[in-house]
């Protein structure tokens, strides 16, 4: 809806030609700076690195199809994110129109894009309350979406290391863990919360991120091994044959002898 009603305010094409089109600084593409940046948000939207994948893939059928949910969610999700572009930027374009400014004198990034800049934009369309409660619903279950996700990394990697005690104690778990992060979740609400917020988007998902999946890229193939040749990597993966031997089996334990592996 936000994309439609964008599309038909007046400025609405400046915003979309800076965004894709005749006012984009294609020269950028040559900074290593943005390629960081896409890389990590493209991590961080598809959970690349953080386990979250695993454990949401450990619960399929153990013949599903890897490869054709690889390919649909990673064009899924590339695909919402330039829809999503084409909404903001549209709406900034009728901004940048209302206060006869350019598009990039309005543009911001990171918190002040979503906190700032778009609900100024709001503010300004007709029947502004209303639009600015579906956008905030938006972020809100966008937010409660991603943590789902996050506790279910969690909780699924607890239940595959301690099956038996997860089985008689799973509720009081994950009230532990939910209580836990919501207690530490608390420190954002305070005055000096923009600064964490600030401090761990710059830590937590940036070049750490990238840097972890590169770690995690070398663990798989020189500490796993090469799962076709035994020689190289010392262990053997018979999928056919339901049957799993890995040597060692430092890396990946939990992936192998899990509570899923029975799943068929």
């Amino acid at each position: 809806m936000l994309f439609i009603r964008g599309a038909t305010l007046e400025g609405a094409k400046n915003g979309i030609e800076y965004y894709i089109g005749s006012q984009s600084d294609f020269s950028k593409l040559a900074q290593a700076e943005v390629w960081k940046d896409a890389a990590t948000q493209i991590f961080y939207s598809i959970a690349v690195a953080l386990g979250t994948i695993s454990a949401l893939s450990s619960y399929n059928r153990f013949h599903n199809d890897c490869y054709r949910d690889a390919i649909v969610v990673s064009v899924v999700n590339c695909g919402t994110s330039i829809f999503a572009g084409f909404a903001i930027f549209a709406i900034l374009g009728h901004m940048a129109h209302l206060q006869d400014k350019s598009v990039r004198e309005i543009v911001e990034s990171g918190v002040g894009l979503v906190f700032i800049a778009y609900p100024d934009a709001l503010g300004l369309l007709p029947v502004s309350s209303f639009w600015s409660v579906m956008f905030f619903l938006m972020l809100i279950t966008l937010g409660i979406d991603s943590q789902f996700a996050m506790m279910e990394t969690i909780i699924t990697c607890l239940t595959d290391t301690w099956p038996d005690f997860m089985q008689s104690k799973f509720i009081y778990v994950v009230i532990i863990l939910c209580l836990s992060f919501y207690t530490l979740g608390l420190i954002f609400a305070t005055q000096a919360g923009i600064y964490w917020v600030h401090l761990l988007d710059h830590f937590s998902t940036g070049l750490t991120l990238l840097i972890t999946a590169v770690l995690e890229l070398f663990g798989i193939i020189f500490i796993y091994g090469d799962s076709t040749t035994p020689e190289k990597g010392g262990g053997e993966l018979k999928l056919d044959a339901i049957s799993v031997q890995m040597e060692p089996d430092i890396f990946l334990d939990s992936a192998v002898k899990g509570h899923h592996i029975d799943k068929k």
